[in-house]
């Protein structure tokens, strides 16, 4: 009975990190050729958001596997229909080499630690549909020169821009 118990313990397990590390739903080159990484979030509505290579990560550590370096424009679609509706949480985290971002209108929502740690982003154009900006967006992104809100936001989550100068 043990035996079995720990046996099912361990596969329960096993699926859950399986689950839990799982890659992108699918990516694709923007118009500047760019490889831009998706996670579908309806297939109904065909909305996705904007994630970063090898899937959701944790804000500890502050590790930075991405390609993501330059600068980036978020198209609105993807070239299969889907509406790119979100940046996902830590997408972004800690590309240093990243520069600046460009939104679409589609965006309404900059989830917890998306930009986090990019330290040489000097100008985010956000999207005029923003509404939110989740906890430690973009916490030291001490490169800023600048950032306009939108009229369209309502909750700024805290420590949204810890850290910038």
């Amino acid at each position: 009975m043990k035996k079995y118990l720990l046996s099912s313990i361990l596969l329960i397990a096993a699926c859950f990190v399986t689950q839990s590390v799982s890659a992108y739903d699918f990516s694709e080159e923007n118009e500047d050729g760019v490889m831009i990484y998706y996670n579908i979030l309806n297939e109904n509505d065909k909305t996705c958001e904007v994630t970063w290579k090898d899937g959701e990560r944790d804000l500890v550590g502050n590790q930075s596997f991405n390609d993501y370096e330059g600068d980036v424009k978020i198209p609105s679609a993807t070239t299969d229909g889907y509406r790119v509706i979100r940046i996902g949480r830590t997408a972004f985290l800690c590309c240093k080499n990243l520069t600046s971002v460009t939104f679409p209108n589609s965006i309404y929502c900059i989830e917890q630690g998306a930009f986090s740690g990019c330290t040489g982003v000097t100008t985010i154009s956000l999207s005029s549909s923003l509404t939110t900006i989740g906890r430690s967006a973009f916490e030291n992104c001490v490169g800023f020169t600048s950032i306009e809100l939108p009229n369209t936001l309502t909750k700024i989550g805290s420590s949204a821009f810890e850290g910038c100068i």
